[in-house]
Formats: C-alpha cells, structure tokens, sequence
C-alpha cells in the first residue's frame, strides 16, 4: 500500500539482526574473490597457503575482522563486550573503532554509544543484515540540529500497533537524558508530538488504518480520542500549522518523571510528500514556552526533517 511503511520493534530488530549478521561469511562468499593462488605458484606455495604458513599476515588487520566477525554476530555490541569478545584492550578497540567509523563500515549509536554495522556497510552484505538506513542518514543532522538549537530531538517510525518508536535520540546529557535510554520508547501516536506530525501527514488510507486499530485496539487513553473523534480536530491543526505538539501531561512508557517537558515534532516525508517518520524537539516546559520555541526552532526542525528525508530516499534508491 502506497506509503505504508512498518518499522520492526528496537528487540525484534535486533533479533533479526543478530540471526542475520550471524551469515557474514556465508554472505561474503557470494561476492566475487580474487584468486587464492597465482596463476603461477609452486606446489609448496600452495601448501603453505592452505595450512596457514607462507606470507606473514597483517595482525592489526585480524584485529579489525574479529570486531566485525564479532559485530556479525551480535547485531551490535558496546565497547565492554566488544572487550570479552575480542580479548583487545579499550585503546586497541578505540583506534580500530575509529577507523573502521572513518570508512563508514562500524556505527555508533548515538546516545547509547553502542557498536554496529551500518546499512552502509556496501553489497557485501544482504540488505536484510545491515542498520535500519534511516537512523543512519539522520544521525548527523540530529546531531547538527542540536547544535543550532540547543535542545535534543528523537526520530520515531511507525508501528503496526498504533505506536511510534524512538530509533536514535540526542538526549544523551543534562536534564532530559533520560534514566533509561530513550531507543525502543514507543509513543502513543494520537497524544505525542512525534504521532501527531506522523498521522497528520501520512497518507490518507494509512491514516485511516492507524486509527481503526486505536479505535478497536489501542489504549484507553488513545481509544477515547479516536472514537470521541477529537483526534480529527487534532490531526487537522497539525496539518495547518506544520507541526505537531506534544498532550500536556503525557509520558511514554516506561514513564520517566524528570522535569515537566513539551515537544513539537514535524514529519519525514518520502518522495510523495507522506510521512514515513517524524522528528521532534524536546525542551523543560518552564524554560522556554511553547510560542517562544516555535518560532525561533520550526524552520530548523522542518529544513533538518527534509534533509532526513532527501538523504533517506537517496540511500534508499541506491540500494535497489
């Protein structure tokens, strides 16, 4: 269905990729090699080849294959498991961290500092075994929003379940870093800033869909805002004024009672213009009010959220 699009839940994806990344060799043997041997080479050259003897190999390289082997493996890893993993020091793995960050084939989560293998990766691997894309082409804009506008932000996908789900977040110090990372917090679509921008702007038959199974299926809560029909005024004055807004009052299990926040979130629209995600801004409610924040970070929020989405349909197109 023309825009209908499912992100997997945070433990079913990495799930999948731990069962997926686990054929990595299997994968790499679908790629075309090199020959093992020269055309012309001795009987004992061969040998030596095969038995492990012969050329000396290049241990910072075996280095590097067991964090990736090890990263196949899991999914994702920190630098502690990394350690009893791999058996390498904390300044061993660093350098090859980084070096590995440097040619785009490890990525570092942003809030939880945790290791994987990107979607960008390349065609060594099948599309199922690498990082969703779009966190991975959000990740620096996230980062470059924060820094115009001094207040974190998340981006959610949709759920099957009436749900959004945090995929990345920059709420990683101060007030709003939240106790428990913010990755895999699913907000209700109908009351959070991050589900209104989403629905407001999804396309019409996904919408429709969305609210029929929160209608029948969804919390209390968010079962009386669709069948009172008070989502449809709600989904309206999104639409009008370009973003969403956070319910006053509401907290996204598991409920974190920090500061009393606010947030505005905007959608992440594909090549038809409908909402495939959505990223918002976080503040302390008593800090900033709510018309003060709109007008001096909106057109940061919307021109981040278009990039997002330009360079998703770019990683997107190439992967085909």
């Amino acid at each position: 269905m023309s825009g209908f699009i499912v992100f997997q839940p945070s433990n079913l994806r990495r799930a999948n990729l731990v069962n997926s990344r686990s054929r990595i060799l299997i994968e790499l043997s679908l790629v075309q090699k090199p020959r093992l041997f020269p055309l012309k080479s001795s009987q004992s050259e061969r040998e030596n080849t095969m038995t492990g003897q012969g050329p000396k190999r290049i241990q910072s390289l075996q280095r590097a294959i067991s964090v990736i082997e090890l990263l196949a493996r899991n999914g994702e890893a920190s630098l502690a498991e990394l350690r009893a993993g791999t058996g390498l020091s904390n300044s061993t793995l660093l350098r090859i961290l980084s070096t590995l960050q440097d040619h785009n084939w490890v990525r570092r989560l942003l809030a939880e500092g945790r290791y994987e293998l990107p979607f960008s990766f390349g065609n060594i691997l099948v599309r199922g075994n690498r990082g969703l894309p779009l966190t991975e082409v959000a990740s620096p804009h996230l980062i470059e929003l924060q820094k115009q506008v001094g207040w974190p932000s998340d981006i959610a996908v949709p759920l099957p379940n009436g749900k959004m789900e945090i995929l990345e977040t920059t709420r990683i110090k101060g007030p709003l870093a939240p106790n428990r990372t913010a990755y895999g917090v699913r907000p209700s679509m109908v009351r959070s800033a991050l589900g209104r921008a989403y629905l407001a702007n999804c396309a019409p038959e996904v919408q429709r869909l969305h609210l029929a199974f929160i209608g029948k299926n969804g919390e209390k809560q968010d079962r009386t805002w669709v069948t009172n029909d008070t989502i449809s005024e709600v989904i309206e004055q999104t639409r009008r004024q370009g973003h969403g807004v956070r319910e006053i009052d509401y907290w996204a299990e598991p409920v974190d009672f920090g500061p009393d926040v606010n947030a505005i979130a905007v959608p992440v629209a594909d090549n038809q213009g409908n909402a495939i995600a959505s990223i918002n801004l976080i503040w302390i409610r008593d800090v900033v009010r709510l018309q003060d924040m709109v007008s001096k970070t909106l057109p940061a929020l919307t021109n981040a959220a278009k990039q997002i989405g330009k360079a998703y349909a770019e990683i997107v197109k190439d992967d085909q």
